[in-house]
């Protein structure tokens, strides 16, 4: 069983305290029951979520980027110039508190600069249309000596997949590709490698994520959702031995004010206008067309709530309703008969065979060629809800 993190969460199966959401699935299974969530329930418990704290937003986005500032030798921002690591950017740069690095990171050489649309095929553009020229704009007016440091994650997605046929028992709880490359970003830098064998704490920032309000009849909660966090809160796939801190900017334990706070504006929000698009319920419709639509317009309803960034939004792709198997990835599903793909496909269906049905649900997949094959994926859990109020 894989060492519990600090403040990631884990899945409670029976008396079972396991990290991984495939392993808890699996062992579920074999127990007949189902896994429950905990994401520091007994923690973010003990505050009162119903009242709202006093401080202005922007002083607890403040108090978190100095907190991080203290605790790291060598602070790296994980930028896509969008709305969360654009405001966390935003943060640093108004309260003049030093960014040693900006990693830009994803899949983009596949990419025809020249073509451009607003698809999220087109997902990754984002690295060369906004991340990296407001980078080179950061550098010039606040930060000359941080460092810029762009990866292509295209080619280690690949071999990681030819190289991996066990890929599913690693550990990692990933079930989309595209993401294995976060349990192991010091691949990618060999400099910070370097500075973790000299003993240096690299903090390396995400911009995870926006907050979930559910209104049930008259009352609001806020709740976590796994799928955002299992990104960040897995096992090294390599056996390079480092520490590697990836911290959630804003779902993070010493956050609470700031998440109670940021639940609040969104419940008064919805309190104004009464906008289903700013509600992230748990049953969707099964309208593709609505909910592509809503979907982009609550990112940026609740963006504009709870950030006042400065820094420009040079480019917005629509996000995807696939999980796993969306346009983001175009390139890796290009060839279904790739080592690659095999490889991957065969592990998923391998899990899927072992894993009770009341743990997947089906998604939405827009990609021609893999029409027709097994579209399932986990079910997201929730966490516990927090009551915010009337």
């Amino acid at each position: 069983m894989m060492n519990l993190s600090e403040y990631h969460g884990y899945y409670q199966v029976n008396d079972l305290k396991i990290k991984s959401k495939i392993e808890a699935c699996l062992t579920a299974t074999q127990l007949n029951t189902v896994p429950v969530w905990n994401f520091n329930d007994e923690y973010f418990s003990s505050f009162d979520w119903s009242i709202e704290p006093q401080e202005d937003i922007e002083e607890l986005y403040k108090k978190r980027a100095l907190e991080l500032r203290e605790k790291y030798d060598h602070i790296v921002i994980h930028f896509s110039a969008g709305r969360d690591s654009g405001n966390i950017m935003d943060t640093f740069i108004k309260n003049n508190i030093l960014v040693d690095e900006i990693f830009i990171r994803g899949p983009f050489d596949h990419l025809d600069k020249s073509r451009v649309k607003f698809h999220e095929d087109y997902f990754y553009a984002e690295i060369f249309i906004a991340a990296y020229p407001i980078a080179e704009m950061i550098k010039e007016k606040y930060y000359p000596n941080v460092e810029i440091t762009v990866h292509d994650t295209k080619k280690y997605t690949i071999d990681f997949f030819k190289e991996n046929k066990n890929w599913f028992e690693l550990g990692n709880s990933n079930l989309n590709p595209g993401n294995y490359y976060k349990a192991d970003y010091d691949q990618m830098n060999p400099n910070w490698r370097k500075l973790a064998e000299k003993g240096k704490r690299i903090g390396h920032i995400m911009g995870i994520d926006k907050p979930r309000v559910l209104k049930i009849k008259d009352n609001f909660y806020f709740s976590f959702i796994d799928t955002p966090t299992i990104d960040f809160g897995n096992p090294r796939n390599t056996k390079i031995d480092l520490p590697m801190y990836n911290e959630m900017f804003y779902w993070h334990p010493d956050c609470a004010k700031m998440l109670i706070k940021q639940g609040h504006l969104v419940k008064n929000a919805i309190k104004n206008n009464n906008d289903v698009a700013l509600q992230n319920r748990k049953n969707n419709s099964n309208a593709y067309k609505y909910l592509q639509d809503r979907r982009f317009e609550w990112h940026n309803e609740i963006a504009h709530i709870i950030y006042k960034r400065h820094i420009p939004v040079l480019y917005e792709c629509p996000k995807s309703l696939s999980e796993i198997r969306n346009g983001y990835l175009s390139w890796f599903w290009k060839d279904v008969q790739s080592e690659h793909y095999q490889n991957w496909n065969n592990g998923l269906e391998f899990l899927f065979s072992r894993i009770d049905k009341t743990m997947l649900d089906e998604e939405v997949c827009l990609q021609q060629n893999l029409l027709g094959k097994s579209n399932y994926k986990l079910k997201g859990s929730w966490s516990k809800m927090y009551d915010l109020g009337q």
